[in-house]
């Protein structure tokens, strides 16, 4: 199932978070190649998420600019103690591109 969000009255629009989410990203990529089972573990819920099309994937410059495409940074959170789902993928939405800056919470 698709959902789709609209803004309900008069909002500014949101600011490129390009850099942040690519930051943000980095710093995933920098932690999960310490840790190579939970790294396979995350890249097969981000394959699950892409095909059941809960996320998608946005090509740079591709619908890109303020007010056209954002993205929400995400990382993970393990829990060893669990049984069954030892491994999240947490999406930010209240990540801000800038002090003063909106988000999408």
């Amino acid at each position: 199932m698709e959902r789709r969000y609209t803004l309900q009255g008069d909002h500014e629009l949101l600011p490129d978070n390009f850099s942040l989410c690519t930051t943000r990203l980095a710093l995933l990529l920098k932690r999960l190649s310490l840790r190579t089972e939970i790294s396979k573990h995350y890249s097969v819920v981000i394959q699950e998420q892409l095909k059941q099309e809960i996320i998608k994937p946005v090509e740079k410059g591709v619908n890109s600019g303020v007010g056209k495409a954002r993205y929400i940074p995400h990382h993970e959170v393990t829990r060893v103690d669990k049984e069954t789902t030892k491994l999240r993928v947490v999406y930010d939405a209240s990540a801000r591109a800038g002090r003063n800056s909106p988000s999408f919470k």
